[in-house]
């Protein structure tokens, strides 16, 4: 009986941490939005949204699941569109800025792979494709980025992700990242 018992509350409350992971994933989604209508006044909404969704998405009740790593790459995009500015700025003053999350492109594209992996839908694979032409930019300045520090392994892996993206991106009937063939030949063989 007590093992019946110690069964029931085990499983239980891996069922409530599975629906509590559900409902970060939406909740993240609810501060992403929040953090779009005013950026500059909501960047902790940001912050927020990313905390709940690092949180939720190694969970297996969501792991497998569209919204979970839609949410992850439209998070990390934002904190890419973020960082980028910063570093344009920095750029027009002559220095380099000091990137917070250097892996945070990656972690985008890796998650809008997972996301179309996931889809079932054609809207959705459609939104995974287009959040990715946009990680595919913050990818090619993360890349220049690192390559400007010297960490080249770092620059390589963010170039070619331009790459994978934009193969991708065109194989879903969306515009090429890149303006021409000859500028696609020179990501590639960069």
């Amino acid at each position: 009986m007590k093992t019946i018992i110690a069964f029931l509350s085990v499983f239980v409350a891996a069922n409530a941490f599975s629906q509590e992971a559900a409902k970060m994933v939406k909740k993240a989604d609810s501060k992403l939005a929040s953090y779009y209508i005013d950026p500059t006044g909501n960047v902790d909404r940001l912050w927020e949204a990313k905390t709940l969704i690092d949180q939720a998405s190694p969970d297996e009740s969501v792991a497998n699941q569209f919204r979970t790593w839609s949410v992850v790459g439209r998070v990390y995009n934002a904190i890419c569109a973020l960082e980028g500015d910063s570093m344009l700025i920095a750029q027009q003053f002559g220095k380099r800025y000091p990137v917070k999350y250097p892996d945070a492109a990656i972690i985008a594209f890796e998650a809008l792979l997972k996301a179309k992996q996931f889809s079932t839908k054609s809207h959705e694979t459609k939104e995974a494709l287009n959040a990715m032409a946009e990680a595919s930019k913050s990818l090619n300045n993360y890349g220049l980025n690192a390559y400007e520090g010297g960490d080249f392994a770092s620059a390589y892996k963010q170039f070619a992700a331009v790459v994978t993206a934009d193969e991708m991106i065109t194989a879903g009937g969306i515009k090429s990242v890149f303006p021409n063939e000859e500028d696609r030949q020179k990501q590639k063989y960069l």
